[in-house]
């Protein structure tokens, strides 16, 4: 059985472009910041499904979803213990690779 592609994104930038074909993985890894907090999926497309979810390392398997080329948002926001608000946002477009 063959691994999946692992397409590996440190630090984000708020709305960076990802590529991803069906069948891929996507890691998203934060840097630990002074003041701690973790990091948590508030919004995401159906094709991408969580396989992990640490508190700055997050995995997601992609399967095909609604066509080459569509876009769709994956969310995610840095909350501290302390706070209900999200401290930190980031929005990266998720865009199916044929």
């Amino acid at each position: 059985m063959s691994m999946p592609q692992i397409h590996v994104v440190e630090d984000p930038a708020a709305g960076q472009v990802v590529q991803l074909a069906a069948g891929s993985a996507l890691q998203v890894r934060f840097r630990r910041r002074f003041g701690g907090g973790t990091w948590e999926v508030s919004g995401r497309p159906d094709h991408l499904v969580p396989l992990a979810e640490g508190t700055h390392e997050l995995t997601f398997l992609v399967f095909s979803g609604p066509g080459e080329g569509h876009e769709a948002p994956l969310r995610l926001v840095r909350r501290r213990t302390a706070q209900a608000d999200p401290c930190e946002v980031r929005e990266l477009r998720v865009v199916l690779a044929g």
